[in-house]
C-alpha cells in the first residue's frame, strides 16, 4: 500500500468529499492507525473518527473481507449501509480508505494532517 494519494482514484470524488467535510468538521483533529477507536487517546482512524458509533463499537474495523471481497463489518451492518450510503462509500472504498489512512506512519496528529491534504489533493487532481 503507498502513501501516494493517487490510491485514492479507487474512492468516488463524492464520496471524498463528504469525507473531507466531516474530517474538517472534527474538534479533534487526530487519527489514529490500526484500529477503529483507541479509548486511551479519545480517538479514532479516519473513518472511526467520522462514523458516530465508533467508540461503542467493539469492532477494530468497520470493513472487514469475506472471499477477498470488502463487506461492512457484521456489528450494525445496517447502520454501517445505510451510513456508507450517505457518505457516497462502498465497503470497498471504505476498505480503500482505511488502508490508505493505516499505511502513514506519523503521529495521531501529523496522521490528520497528512491524510486531510492527501484527500483533497486527491479531488483536485481530476477537476
Amino acid at each position: 500500500m503507498s502513501t501516494d494519494a493517487s490510491y485514492l482514484r479507487n474512492v468516488n470524488k463524492e464520496g471524498l468529499k463528504r469525507v473531507i467535510a466531516a474530517l474538517e468538521q472534527l474538534e479533534d483533529k487526530r487519527l489514529e492507525a490500526s484500529m477503529l477507536w483507541n479509548k486511551k487517546e479519545n480517538c479514532g482512524c479516519l473513518l472511526g473518527a467520522i462514523y458516530p458509533d465508533s467508540p461503542t463499537m467493539v469492532s477494530y474495523s468497520l470493513v472487514t473481507s469475506y472471499c477477498g471481497r470488502p463487506e461492512w463489518v457484521p456489528e450494525g451492518r445496517s447502520a454501517l449501509e445505510a451510513w456508507g450510503e450517505s457518505m457516497a462509500l462502498s465497503a470497498k472504498e471504505a476498505a480503500t480508505l482505511q488502508a490508505f489512512n493505516d499505511s502513514s506512519y506519523l503521529s495521531l496528529g501529523d496522521r490528520y494532517t497528512f491524510v486531510l491534504a492527501s484527500l483533497k489533493k486527491a479531488v483536485s487532481d481530476d477537476e
